[in-house]
């Protein structure tokens, strides 16, 4: 019993990750084994793929008696004709026994003609079906009807495409998760709103480039009503393509969600960052709410700019291709007035480790100088967390000048990570105090996180004491002049106060029971 136990508790996601876990636990002994084969339940979660063997399915199907069956096939290179046929068969067989079905990347139209099939059948246990990467197109897609699954709770539609049928017939009322990604629907914003409008009951939403046909024109024709998702927690949305970002922020004005809500954005032109305020009031609230963030700056694989709250509830992220700032400024990530306004917002922190293509010299500052501009006005902390080459053009660009007064005015307490890395530049930030401090817009408080020792990792880097007694002394104390209270922190002492996101992405889908595929990039 204790076996069946700890089996049952730990089982819903075993379907995910792969392999037959049982078959470890029929092996530990002989006790255990006769425990194992006579207990139906161990023998329900299933993983088959077109290489595994027909011996295998029969013994899983025959040890799970008629307990419900949960059910992960996905497509395997050298995969045998004979074992898919068999499996597809005796899964509609058994169709009436399913709770869970996921199906991963099949390329043979046979396969599909069997998943249309399975998808015509009753299944009133099947509460979670997850349908990723199929190759249906036109006549031959199947379309998921949750009217022919009474118990269905969670859908996954991963690569898909849906008919009218889909969003018009039997919609989702029962749902408590939905993701749908990179999927064509063949019908009209208006009908994918109605439908919305019964998931009264929604809790998790996934809407990532949805394409879907353009309204009729009819001028008389009044806009849908929004759509209030009372009991939602967490709402993904964004696009994977530069062409659909149009689509994808039409569909958003027409979703409200409460602002408890944890919210995942990924967008791809700049001007809907800079529209998201007015096209969706909910996510203006909660960005309104946020009294920290980070932002995270690359140009590694594609421009990106990724905007965080340190719990992981708000994560917003924008991506384009070109140069990293093609007019300098920073205004599409929602940090400007023409944003989100981010009105509570009290301390931000920069990241910035992994720019390579930012430019050198005065455009450099440039940059640097745009960025802090468009810090919001409430923001009183700011935390550099940059790579050394970065650092310098930064903190310089931080200080102002004549031309620049009170740049960031508000902002009275700075923090400097890995300070002991950088410090043969910290000379600009002696520079930085001095001149916040001339042009009207002094500096409070400046920390700098060093690892273990300050003033002992110093010495090491400027190798040996001599650069110590004349360098040292020339930052620290333009610093300490220019500013109330300077602080040497040891980076152990202050984990609290980094960058990272504590409560991941995939932590969030995890909670919902939900496979990679449905959020990670393809």
């Amino acid at each position: 019993m204790l076996v069946c136990e700890v089996w049952s508790t730990a089982s819903p996601q075993k379907v995910l990750p792969g392999g037959h876990l049982i078959d470890i636990i029929s092996h530990v002994c002989s006790r255990w084994r006769q425990i194992s084969l006579a207990s139906s339940t161990l023998w329900t979660y299933m993983i088959f793929s077109g290489r595994s063997s027909i011996q295998q399915v029969e013994a899983c199907l025959s040890r799970s008696k008629q307990a419900p069956l949960c059910v992960k096939y996905f497509e395997e290179d050298y995969a045998k004709e004979e074992v898919e046929q068999y499996i597809a068969k005796t899964l509609l067989a058994h169709a009436h026994r399913l709770c869970e079905l996921h199906v991963s990347g099949f390329s043979d139209w046979d396969f599909c003609d069997f998943v249309r099939r399975l998808l015509c059948k009753p299944a009133p246990l099947l509460e979670r079906l997850t349908l990723e990467d199929l190759p249906f197109t036109g006549y031959d897609r199947p379309c998921v009807i949750p009217g022919r699954m009474s118990s269905l709770r969670h859908l996954v539609l991963v690569g898909a495409e849906q008919d009218e049928a889909f969003v018009n017939v039997n919609p989702f009322h029962r749902l408590d998760t939905l993701v749908l990604k990179t999927v064509y629907i063949d019908a009209t914003l208006r009908e994918i709103v109605e439908a919305l409008r019964n998931c009264s009951d929604l809790r998790f939403l996934s809407l990532v480039s949805l394409t879907f046909n353009e309204e009729d024109s009819d001028e008389e024709q009044q806009p849908p009503d929004t759509v209030q998702l009372k009991s939602l927690v967490h709402f993904s949305f964004g696009t994977e393509a530069d062409s659909d970002d149009c689509d994808m922020v039409d569909l958003l004005k027409y979703i409200s969600f409460p602002s408890t809500t944890s919210v995942n954005v990924t967008l791809r032109q700049r001007d809907h960052f800079q529209d998201l305020g007015k096209v969706s009031p909910s996510l203006r609230r909660i960005a309104s709410a946020q009294s920290q963030l980070s932002l995270t700056l690359s140009d590694t694989d594609r421009n990106t700019a990724l905007l965080t709250s340190p719990d992981g509830r708000l994560r917003m992220e924008w991506q384009w291709a070109g140069e990293f700032f093609p007019t300098v400024t920073l205004c599409p990530v929602a940090l400007s007035p023409s944003g989100l306004r981010f009105t509570s917002l009290r301390s931000l922190t920069i990241v910035a480790h992994n720019l390579t293509h930012i430019g050198k010299g005065r455009r450099h500052s440039r940059i640097w100088t745009s960025i802090f501009w468009d810090i919001p006005a409430s923001v009183t902390t700011l935390t550099l967390d940059l790579s050394t080459s970065l650092a310098e053009k930064c903190i310089t660009a931080f200080g102002g000048g004549r031309r620049i007064k009170k740049l960031c005015a508000n902002i009275k307490h700075l923090i400097v990570l890995h300070a002991d890395e950088m410090v043969e530049k910290l000379s600009a930030l002696g520079h930085c105090c001095r001149t916040r401090k001339r042009y009207g817009a002094p500096l409070r408080e400046v920390e700098m996180i060093m690892h273990g020792d300050p003033l002992k990792e110093v010495e090491m880097i400027m190798h040996g004491p001599a650069l110590k007694k004349t360098l040292v002394p020339a930052w620290k104390s333009m610093i300490e002049e220019a500013v109330e209270k300077v602080r040497y922190t040891d980076y152990d002492a202050c984990k609290h106060k980094s960058a990272d996101v504590n409560r991941t992405l995939a932590a969030i889908y995890a909670e919902f029971g939900l496979p990679p595929c449905a959020y990670e990039s393809k």
